[in-house]
C-alpha cells in the first residue's frame, strides 16, 4: 500500500502528459502554433531574430492603423489539412482579426508543400478581389527567388498598406495596382500629375481618336510609386486589370512613365505586338527619352501618340521610314543647290579678295569664313538625311514577348531616363 501511494503521483504525471499528447494529437497543427512576435508564426524559422523584430513591428503598425490583421504564417507541417482550414484554423484558434467581422489578411508561406497562400477574412473581403490575390500571390513568389522570404513577406505588408489605405477612405472597388479611377479625361492616366489639364485633355482627343480610328487601344499612365514593381509588371498589370484593350485578344499599347524608378516603358499587347516591333519600340523610345530627361512629359507623350499612330496606319512599318525615299531625295536636291548656290558665291567672293585690297579686302575675307561655316553645316545636315538602309517594310527581329502576372501575352520595351 505504501509503495503505491509512493508511486501514484508519478502515475498520475503520467496519465496527465498522456492526455496532452492526446490532445494535441487530436488538435489541428495551427491550434498548437505560438509566437513571440505579434503577427508573425514562423513555425518553419525562415527568419532570424531581427527578422522578426521588424516584420511583427510592421504587422503591428499595420494592423493597428486600419483595424485589421495582417499575419504572416510558415510552416513545415500543416498536420493532414489544406492551406485553407490550417489559416482557417489559426486564425480561430488564435482569436485573430479586428473590429466586428474580425477582419484580417494572411500570408502563408507553406513549406511543406512550397506554396504561397493568401487568405482573407471579414471586412477587408470588400475591398479586395480574387484577381487581386492572385496577382500578389504571384508578385511574391517572384520577391521569394532564391529563398529570399524576408522580401517576399514585406512586399505582403506593402501591398496590404495600399489596399487598407483604400478601405481607409472607403473607396470601394479600388486595386491593389492604383485602380483606373476616372482621371477626367479617357485613356490618360495621370497620377503622378506632370500635366495641366489642357494638355490632358489635347493628349486624351488624340488617344481617343486613334482607338477609334484603328481600333487599337493606346493610353499613358503617369506613376510617382510603382509599388515595388518592375516597370514593365506595372505597366502590363495596369492594362490587363483596368479594362484596357480592343477586340477578344485586348490590342493595344500604353506608355508608362514611372517617375519612382525614372524609367518609361511601352507594353503592347495582341495585334500591337506584331504592329510594334523591338526596332519600333526603340525607334519611340530614342525620341522620347530624351524629352522625358529633360521633363518635357507633355511632349514625350504627344510624340509616343504621333508616333504610334503612324506605326498602327502603315501597318508596322518602321517610325523612321517617315523619312521616305522622295522626301530624302527633295532633301539631298535642296543641299545641293544650295551647296551650288555656296560654292559660286564663293568663288566670287575668292575673285573680290584677289583683285582687291585694302578695307575691301578684309571685308572680302570676313565673308569667306562665314560662307565656310554654313557650308560645313549644310554638309553635316546632308550626311544625317541620308536613305536609310531598311526599306520601310515590315521591321525585322520581330517583337520579343512575355507573360504578365494575368497570364496574358505582352511585347514592349522601356529605358531609364
Amino acid at each position: 500500500m505504501t509503495d503505491q501511494k509512493k508511486h501514484s503521483p508519478q502515475r498520475l504525471a503520467t496519465v496527465l502528459l498522456a492526455l496532452v499528447l492526446v490532445v494535441m494529437a487530436v488538435l489541428p497543427a495551427s491550434a498548437a502554433m505560438q509566437t513571440d512576435y505579434a503577427g508573425i508564426y514562423d513555425d518553419a524559422g525562415l527568419f532570424v531574430d531581427s527578422e522578426l523584430q521588424q516584420l511583427s513591428q510592421q504587422s503591428g503598425e499595420l494592423s493597428a492603423r486600419y483595424g485589421t490583421d495582417i499575419v504572416v504564417v510558415t510552416t513545415g507541417d500543416k498536420g493532414g489539412q489544406d492551406q485553407y482550414d490550417f489559416v482557417q484554423a489559426l486564425y480561430q484558434n488564435n482569436g485573430l482579426g479586428r473590429g466586428d467581422t474580425r477582419s484580417a489578411l494572411f500570408l502563408l508561406l507553406d513549406m511543406q508543400e512550397y506554396k504561397v497562400y493568401l487568405h482573407s477574412v471579414g471586412a477587408v473581403n470588400n475591398y479586395l478581389t480574387n484577381d487581386d490575390l492572385d496577382t500578389l500571390t504571384r508578385d511574391i513568389v517572384e520577391a521569394i527567388d532564391e529563398d529570399n522570404y524576408l522580401a517576399g513577406s514585406q512586399l505582403f505588408f506593402d501591398r496590404a498598406k495600399q489596399l487598407l489605405a483604400l478601405m481607409d477612405t472607403g473607396n470601394i472597388g479600388g486595386n491593389l495596382f492604383g485602380g483606373a479611377q476616372d482621371t477626367g479625361y479617357q485613356k490618360i492616366y495621370d497620377y503622378a500629375e506632370l500635366l495641366d489639364d489642357e494638355q490632358e485633355k489635347e493628349l486624351s482627343q488624340a488617344a481617343v481618336e486613334i482607338a477609334d480610328q484603328y481600333q487599337i487601344d493606346i493610353a499613358v499612365l503617369t506613376i510617382d510609386d510603382n509599388q515595388g514593381k518592375s516597370s514593365m509588371a506595372f505597366a502590363d498589370d495596369f492594362y490587363d486589370y483596368n479594362g484596357l484593350g480592343c477586340g477578344e485578344t485586348g490590342d493595344g499599347l500604353i506608355l508608362l512613365m514611372d517617375m519612382d524608378a525614372r524609367k518609361i516603358w511601352i507594353s503592347t499587347k495582341g495585334k500591337a505586338i506584331e504592329l510594334f516591333s523591338d526596332r519600333n519600340i526603340d525607334d519611340i523610345l530614342d525620341v522620347i527619352t530624351p524629352k522625358m530627361s529633360d521633363d518635357d512629359y507633355y511632349k514625350a507623350a504627344d510624340k509616343f501618340l504621333s508616333m504610334s499612330a503612324y506605326c498602327i496606319e502603315h501597318e508596322g512599318k518602321r517610325v523612321s521610314s517617315q523619312f521616305t525615299p522622295g522626301f530624302i531625295l527633295l532633301a539631298l536636291g535642296i543641299s545641293l543647290g544650295v551647296g551650288g548656290i555656296t560654292i559660286w558665291v564663293m568663288y566670287a567672293g575668292h575673285k573680290n579678295i584677289a583683285g582687291g585690297g585694302g578695307t575691301a579686302g578684309r571685308r572680302g575675307a570676313q565673308s569667306m569664313q562665314l560662307y565656310i561655316k554654313e557650308d560645313r553645316f549644310v554638309s553635316t545636315h546632308t550626311s544625317r538625311t541620308a536613305i536609310p538602309k531598311d526599306s520601310g517594310g515590315h521591321s525585322g527581329g520581330g517583337s520579343s514577348t512575355h507573360t504578365s502576372s494575368s497570364g496574358s501575352s505582352h511585347g514592349g520595351g522601356g529605358r531609364s531616363f
